[in-house]
């Protein structure tokens, strides 16, 4: 699934870290403290550890975030962390990396795995985009019956295979999706 959204920076502390052994390069390293504010399919807050080796004079550097996410994606609600990255020259942005940590997921995003991106528009508007899974997929189960689980990594419902359909209608929406016991994870 993909989900889109814009973000805006609340707050950027620079935070004081004293390393040991203290070693000297050409770009100086600095850690901050960031709280973002998400609007669209991504919505919601986060807080964010961020760390770059940068020159502020000339542009230069690459920096790595660790944000802490809680609000809404796709509209299931909860929280979940995500790592990021990139390098520039002054005016591009390259080597890239953004992905959802996994396991990290909480609430309705249990299970949540992915990747995404983030980029700025000429205007200045920040976007990031998300393509992701989530382990369970939280539909009502109709009365009466107990949901069905389907195994993430072989395909295979409650241990037989999805074509026997044990009785749902293909495409069912009340079916849960978790790794099984049965057939993997031994």
């Amino acid at each position: 699934m993909r989900a889109n959204g814009t973000f805006s920076v609340k707050s950027f502390s620079p935070a004081a870290v004293t390393v040991e052994p203290a070693i000297s390069t050409a770009l100086p390293v600095g850690v901050a403290t960031m709280e973002k504010s998400f609007d669209g399919d991504i919505a919601g807050r986060s807080a964010t550890l961020f760390t770059a080796a940068f020159d502020q004079a000339t542009g230069v550097g690459t920096y790595v975030a660790m944000e802490s996410f809680e609000g809404s994606v796709g509209g299931l609600t909860g929280a979940f962390n995500f790592v990021h990255s990139a390098s520039t020259s002054g005016s591009d942005r390259t080597a890239e990396y953004f992905a959802i940590v996994p396991s990290s997921g909480a609430g309705e995003l249990a299970g949540i795995t992915g990747d995404g991106g983030l980029t700025v528009d000429p205007d200045g508007t920040h976007r990031i985009w998300l393509e992701y899974q989530t382990g369970v997929l939280h539909r009502p189960v109709p009365v009466g019956r107990s949901p069905m689980k389907v195994c993430l990594v072989s395909g295979h419902a409650n241990g037989v295979s999805r074509d026997i359909g044990m009785g749902w209608p293909a495409g069912s929406a009340d079916v849960e999706s978790a790794p099984c016991h049965h057939c993997c994870h031994r």
